[in-house]
């Protein structure tokens, strides 16, 4: 699966205004996680439909207004096995041991705005950021000093990627 997007990788899509967020980023990993996998995956939260992909398994223990796509109760989810992806972790509490140590694949993203991104990022897990800089680029590392100072960054936690 392909973790370094290059410039014209990245998503703009007038839904969500993908290049003005992370949804540049998130939707295009997204694509990749689904393409990968050949469908065969479960995503935790309802992203991907609206972006024209609609005909995996998806999971949210939230009410969704999606353009297509059955959603599942989260609360049924079994990891074990699975090829799993969340996009949105802001709208779900995911038990990231359980996905982690459960799913056959994994990749979760996790912003700088939520209080779990500090213990995560000095976590053993597998983990990619991306950051977006001062000329709003998204670039992609391994390292967290390529964070110092940054206001916008994503923590990507993955497993046979």
């Amino acid at each position: 699966m392909q973790l370094l997007l290059g410039r014209d990788d990245l998503v703009n899509d007038e839904v969500g205004d993908t290049a003005q967020n992370e949804r540049a980023v998130t939707v295009a990993l997204g694509r990749n996680f689904i393409q990968n996998f050949e469908n065969d995956v479960v995503e935790i939260n309802t992203i991907m439909p609206f972006y024209g992909f609609p005909t995996h398994s998806i999971y949210s223990s939230q009410e969704n207004n999606t353009p297509a796509g059955v959603i599942k109760d989260y609360n049924t989810i079994e990891f074990d096995g699975r090829n799993v992806f969340c996009l949105d972790t802001t709208s779900e509490t995911i038990d990231v041991e359980k996905a982690y140590t459960e799913a056959n694949s994994l990749l979760l993203t996790y912003t700088n705005n939520q209080e779990e991104f500090e213990t995560l990022s000095k976590s053993d897990y597998n983990k990619f950021y991306y950051y977006r800089d001062e000329k709003s680029m998204w670039h992609y590392t391994e390292t967290l000093d390529d964070l110092a100072g940054r206001t916008e960054v994503l923590l990507f936690i993955h497993k046979n990627l």
